[in-house]
């Protein structure tokens, strides 16, 4: 019994490595709005939502191939995800400049449901 739990703990940390990103994200916040478009959505993450500005602020394209999952590794599908999740997103292509920044998601993890 106690080697099962062992293999299953080490098992779970080598699927949770495997699954983990390269690098820092480079945004993490509160999704605050979704907005459906023709390629997939529109996910709007704000690191402090209460803030009118001053804190990173981003809108990110989420297609088919963006990868979302939750933080223990789960695969979910890029229409699960919710207004007020408290999320981690990786990014690819070019990033517009602007407020709030612009850019494709390459990568979604949700660390928190909504409340």
């Amino acid at each position: 019994m106690r080697l099962s739990r062992r293999f299953l703990a080490g098992s779970t940390l080598l699927l949770a490595l495997a699954c983990a990103p390269n690098g820092a994200p480079f945004m993490s916040g509160t999704v605050t709005a979704i907005g459906r478009i023709a390629e997939g959505w529109i996910v709007r993450v704000e690191e402090r939502p209460q803030d009118v500005s001053g804190s990173a602020k981003g809108a990110f394209r989420v297609r088919e191939r963006t990868d979302v999952r939750r933080a223990g590794g789960t695969r979910m599908r890029p229409d699960e995800l919710r207004e007020g999740q408290r999320v981690r997103v990786w990014v690819s292509g070019p990033i517009a400049e602007s407020y709030p920044v612009q850019a494709g998601a390459r990568l979604i993890v949700i660390d928190a449901d909504a409340p």
